[in-house]
């Protein structure tokens, strides 16, 4: 089963930001942070983010944290990943990548 997408948009100003809000089960969220080679680490930066979709960001219990770089044909990126894990089977993830 697809993760629920609860909302994505873009905006541009020095550089273009992608975001998209998804809400996971557990197993999807599983399978989601098997495809990246460090997992995101418990963090308080998140807490001062805004979120597109989703609780907010200042009462998550226990937000985890991953930003790292991309390269690719089209050019360099930032990406990050919150993970707000909110009960069982209900976490929130919050991808947001910026144009270099």
């Amino acid at each position: 089963m697809w993760p629920e997408i609860l909302d994505a948009e873009s905006d541009s100003g020095a550089d273009t930001r992608y975001r998209l809000t998804m809400r996971l089960d557990d197993g999807q969220l599983e399978e989601f942070l098997s495809q990246f080679p460090i997992a995101p680490q418990p963090s308080e930066i998140p807490r001062a983010m805004s979120v597109i979709a989703g609780p907010a960001l200042q009462s998550a219990p226990d937000p985890l944290f991953l930003q790292n770089g991309i390269g690719s044909q089209d050019g360099a990126y930032v990406r990050e990943i919150i993970v707000d894990k909110r009960a069982p089977d209900e976490t929130y993830v919050h991808i947001a990548v910026y144009s270099m």
